[in-house]
């Protein structure tokens, strides 16, 4: 971390000089276990909560024993979840560069539907075509020239990358 840099939504990953980290519980967990994480928090003496995703456990951390990602990257979560709503698996995908501004939850589910969550809440549905590998607003008709609201244009984006990568 450079300049104290760090603010609350910063996504960031351990030191790799680091084998393990305290969570908040008092247990140590290796460092390779805890996938990217999202400061959740900024405290004094350089220290800032982090919610570690792969573990989906918190911690406070000193700034200097974390690597800050740059600044157009951004997190998605993917969930896929069986036929009885269910989740099976959940993996995590630093993005970057392709000008992403929030990060995202990607719930993957059965008959080709993707739900795309926001950080902020907001949320889209979509409807999945393997064969043409793309995706449709749900219930909506896509006409020409019709134009998509960088929102959803966002979650379009966000959706056919989960979804392509199945």
């Amino acid at each position: 971390m450079r300049d104290n840099a760090v603010r609350v939504g910063t996504l960031v990953k351990v030191d790799n000089s680091l084998a393990e980290i305290q969570m908040l519980g008092g247990n140590l967990m290796p460092a390779e276990r805890l996938g990217p994480g999202v400061v959740s928090e900024v405290g004094g003496m350089g220290q800032v909560k982090v919610h570690w995703v792969g573990a989906d456990l918190d911690a406070w951390v000193q700034q200097a024993d974390l690597l800050q990602f740059e600044n157009s990257a951004r997190l998605m979560t993917v969930r896929v979840f069986n036929r009885f709503g269910k989740a099976k698996t959940a993996r995590h995908e630093v993005i970057k560069s392709i000008g992403l501004r929030y990060n995202w939850t990607v719930e993957l589910r059965h008959k080709n539907i993707v739900r795309t969550i926001r950080s902020d809440g907001l949320n889209w549905a979509f409807e999945w075509f393997p064969l043409f590998r793309e995706a449709h607003p749900l219930h909506a008709m896509m006409m020409d020239g019709y134009e998509l609201s960088d929102d959803q244009a966002e979650a379009l984006t966000v959706a056919e990358i989960a979804a392509s990568a199945k």
